[in-house]
């Protein structure tokens, strides 16, 4: 028995840590029970605003699963649970709702958990023939519309002749895909296939502007800290971060800073600027680096990494904050290593 829950399948299970309370929770049980089900899950993909929407594949053949319809047989499907409810919702299902007659695999999906991307050599999951092999697929959770995207471009392009996979795309197939299709502008193409780390279904999400609002405070926190020591506008930031309307965006905050001192850091090293993932800013980022030498970025990654391992045991968050910033401010590197809790 783990958390409560009764495991006797002998297989793998999708298991969530909380980490304000150090409490394990398994999200892989069957419906409504404290109980796994008869098959293994895995391939987990956590996601969602505050880290609560699962994504998880399963082979259990009495989930209990009954929206948008029933999973009895013991092939490999894709399932959606939120943390906190006992009741999973199958994914790998068509636009009409059937479930997928194939295996599932290497779920995927955008930061608000609506757009989920998966692999599948299913032959009933869109109106193109799949031609047996294993395609990708993109269901958008609140449509319940289920499209293919492993297909030529175009309205009508006809599925791939060979297989295709979920796991990371490059950034040019992705720029590609997004212009090809028409989905968003040359400009915003180019970001968002950068910034998706490798996901489609994060690529296309509704939620980028958040992400580009996000990024532009994240840069003047790095401007702050290299070009001008500007503890006013560091303090300002650290309200923000801890702000209620952002409370959700904290962790995504502090990866889009590592994300761009790693930038940053990569130009102050004369690394060729094809290496850049936020590559629109890299004015802004030449002329930070310009500033920085090859340890200090090195010393803020650790510094936030450290703040990350001390907000496990649930420190007061703003006090860390505060904390935080205004020591990767130190004057000059080799920084000094200190907790971010107040004295």
């Amino acid at each position: 028995m783990q958390g409560g829950v009764t495991d006797a399948n002998g297989a793998g299970d999708v298991v969530v840590r909380l980490r304000a309370t150090g409490s394990n929770t398994v999200m892989s049980t069957r419906n409504g029970l404290a109980s796994t089900g008869n098959g293994g899950s895995g391939a987990p993909h956590l996601t969602g605003t505050s880290g609560t929407i699962l994504f998880y594949t399963s082979t259990a053949s009495n989930s209990g699963v009954t929206s948008p319809t029933t999973d009895t047989d013991p092939t490999q499907d894709i399932y959606r649970r939120v943390v906190g409810d006992d009741t999973s919702v199958l994914v790998s299902v068509n636009s009409a709702g059937e479930k997928a007659t194939g295996y599932g695999e290497l779920p995927a999906a955008s930061r608000s958990g609506n757009i989920v991307s998966w692999s599948s050599n299913a032959q009933n999951l869109s109106t193109f023939q799949e031609q047996g092999y294993s395609n990708v697929f993109v269901r958008n959770m609140t449509t319940g519309v289920t499209t293919v995207h492993s297909r030529a471009n175009g309205t009508f392009g006809a599925i791939g002749n060979k297989y295709s996979r979920s796991s990371a795309v490059s950034a040019e197939e992705i720029e590609s895909y997004l212009l090809n299709n028409k989905i968003v502008t040359a400009a915003d193409a180019r970001i968002r296939a950068r910034v998706a780390r490798g996901s489609l279904g994060r690529a296309i999400a509704d939620e980028f502007e958040d992400y580009v609002d996000q990024r532009k405070s994240m840069l003047a926190v790095l401007q702050a800290l290299a070009l001008n020591d500007d503890r006013v506008q560091l303090l300002r930031s650290a309200e923000e971060f801890n702000d209620a309307r952002h409370k959700d965006e904290y962790e995504s905050r502090l990866d889009i800073l590592e994300a761009l001192i790693r930038d940053a850091w990569l130009l102050a090293l004369n690394a060729p600027a094809e290496g850049v993932i936020n590559e629109d800013l890299l004015p802004e980022l030449r002329k930070i680096s310009a500033h920085v030498d090859s340890q200090r970025p090195a010393d803020w990654i650790s510094q936030i990494e450290e703040m990350r391992e001390q907000l496990v045991v649930n420190i007061n968050r703003k006090a860390a904050t505060d904390a935080l910033l205004l020591t990767m401010a130190a004057a000059a590197p080799p920084l000094e290593r200190r907790r971010f809790v107040p004295k």
